[in-house]
Order: C-alpha cells, then sequence, then structure tokens
C-alpha cells in the first residue's frame, strides 16, 4: 500500500528543533507508514520569529511545499506539520479516521485554526486552495499577512467551497488548550491522556520551545 505523505518544512535556525524532536520520534513511530517529504528552506533573515517579516516571506516557500505535493490521483491523505512537532504513536489510523469525508481539517488553536498541522484529502478543491493562499501571500507579505492570518479569512469568509473543521484539540495538541490563548513561559499545565501529536507553539524563541516540547515529551 502508498505511504501517507508527510510535508515539513524547516530553516536552519530551526534544524536542531526538526532533528531532535520531529525527525527523531518520527523515525521511531511513523517511518513504515508515511513518507516523509521535507523542504530545507533557505535562511531569508536571522530572526524568523513568528510575525516578523523574515517568518512571513518564509511562509511562502512553505505554501509552495504544500502546493508541489499535491497529487489529486492519490486518494490518501495529506498531512502536513511545523517542525516544532513530535508525535507519541503511529497517527495513521488516527489521521484517516479523523479527517473522513472532510475536505481539510487543520490544528485547533483556540483562536483561529493553526496552519502549521493540518490533515487534508488531495483533491483539486485543497490544491486551487492553497495557491490562492499562495497568490494572496506574494501580494500581502509586505504588509504584515502570513499563510495562516489568510486560511483563517479564506475560511471565515467560505472565500473557498471546501468542508473543512478542526481536529481534536486532545490529540492534535497545542498548550494553549489547557492553558488559554497566552505565550507559555515556563509554567506547567495538564497533557492529555489521549495526546499523538504535540505542536510547540505558543510561546517565542527557541529556547522556550525546547523547553515546551521536552516538558510534554517528559510529562505525557
Amino acid at each position: 500500500m502508498k505511504k501517507i505523505k508527510l510535508l515539513t518544512f524547516y530553516t536552519d535556525s530551526h534544524k536542531e528543533l526538526y532533528e531532535k524532536y520531529f525527525l527523531s520520534s518520527y523515525k521511531q513511530y511513523l517511518k513504515d507508514d508515511f513518507e516523509l517529504l521535507v523542504c530545507h528552506y533557505k535562511q531569508i533573515t536571522k530572526d524568523v520569529s513568528y510575525g516578523t517579516l523574515g517568518f512571513n516571506q518564509t511562509m511562502i516557500g512553505k505554501v509552495e511545499h504544500i502546493i508541489n505535493n499535491v497529487d489529486i490521483s492519490d486518494n490518501n491523505p495529506l498531512v502536513f506539520t511545523d517542525c516544532d512537532i513530535q508525535f507519541f504513536k503511529n497517527i495513521k489510523e488516527d489521521i484517516i479516521e479523523d479527517i473522513g469525508d472532510y475536505d481539510i481539517k487543520f490544528q485547533d488553536d483556540i483562536v483561529c485554526v493553526c496552519a502549521g498541522l493540518f490533515v487534508c484529502n488531495q483533491n483539486e478543491k485543497i490544491l486551487n486552495f492553497f495557491k490562492d493562499v499562495l497568490n494572496t501571500l506574494l501580494n500581502t507579505v509586505k504588509n504584515g499577512m502570513d499563510d495562516q492570518k489568510i486560511i483563517n479569512y479564506f475560511l471565515n469568509s467560505n472565500k473557498h467551497p471546501i468542508k473543512h473543521s478542526r481536529l481534536p484539540k486532545n490529540k492534535y495538541f497545542t498548550v494553549a488548550a489547557s492553558t488559554g490563548p497566552k505565550q507559555w513561559n515556563g509554567e506547567n499545565f495538564n497533557i492529555p491522556n489521549e495526546v499523538i501529536i504535540h505542536h510547540g507553539n505558543w510561546t517565542v524563541g527557541l529556547e522556550n520551545k525546547f523547553k515546551l516540547l521536552e516538558y510534554v515529551k517528559n510529562n505525557r
């Protein structure tokens, strides 16, 4: 049976993060059922923290990576995750069940959907959706827009006729699901027993990302 495509994306600033958490847990749990398709993108600026122009410009490469790997002849779903992700089991059965007949489901980021973790069925609607995201990003990146803002705008305005929803936040976990939509700064929090993927967002700076990922890894 054909493997399910798993896409991720990183720059040199996030290489250690990618290798220590994403890649190591992929090798432990997913390598037999998932085809890893990695985009190692050029470092545009030294600071690619969320919200900076460097970050927003880097997202152009991320969306291009998604578009280049959507194959409408492939009946398997496609998974995209940022590189600050760790897996805790083989997620194959979960993602097939959770996506169902939806076109796309995103991680529940509490205040919006998260562009850094989603599962989609590979069809023309999804391909056209991300092409429109890319075109809009190219025209607005210097105005402070990123892929996540554009995606949420499209979904909220029903600009594209795609069937979409959010993934269960107890399984596809972010710290904000426990603490609320605020930056994590080292405080303890509860981790759901059902967690299968943890995304180390809702914190600022690489040092905090390492601490957050390590906390979940050691306390789940």
